[in-house]
C-alpha cells in the first residue's frame, strides 16, 4: 500500500521535504483498512480493523491514539503544502466518520480491480 501511496503523490518535492506525514505505515494501515470498510466508517471501526489486522482483539488506547494523530497529522500536512490528501473527514471538523477522499478511493480502487485481473 506504502507504494501505491507513492505512486499517488509522485515523486518527493524538495522544497517540502519527505512526505512521512502522508505515507507512513500508520497511514498506509488507515487506508487498508478504510478500503475494505468501503472507502468510510467511524474512526472506532477503522481502528477496530486495523487491530484486527495485526492479530489483536482490539485497538489498545495507545494504537487508537497514535493512528488518530497519524490520520490528523496526514491532513494537516496535505493542507499546509497544498497536496492531495488521502483522508477525509465527510461530515466537517469535530465529526469521528473518517473516509478516503473521493480521489484517493478512485485511485486505489482502481489499482485492487487491476491487481485482482492480474492474478
Amino acid at each position: 500500500m506504502t507504494n501505491l501511496m507513492g505512486q499517488f503523490y509522485g515523486p518527493p518535492n524538495p522544497a517540502i521535504g519527505p512526505f512521512d506525514a502522508l505515507v507512513n505505515p500508520q497511514v498506509a494501515a488507515i487506508v487498508e483498512a478504510l478500503m475494505s470498510l468501503g472507502g468510510s466508517a467511524h474512526r472506532d471501526e477503522v481502528c477496530h480493523k486495523i487491530a484486527q489486522d495485526r492479530g489483536l482483539q482490539q485497538a489498545s488506547d495507545a494504537m487508537k491514539s497514535d493512528l488518530f494523530a497519524a490520520f490528523e497529522s496526514h491532513r494537516s500536512f496535505a493542507k499546509t503544502n497544498n497536496l492531495r490528501a488521502l483522508l477525509d473527514v465527510p461530515f466537517g471538523p469535530g465529526s469521528r466518520r473518517w473516509s478516503l477522499t473521493l480521489e484517493a478511493y478512485q485511485f486505489f480502487r482502481k489499482a485492487v480491480v487491476a491487481h485482482r485481473m492480474l492474478n
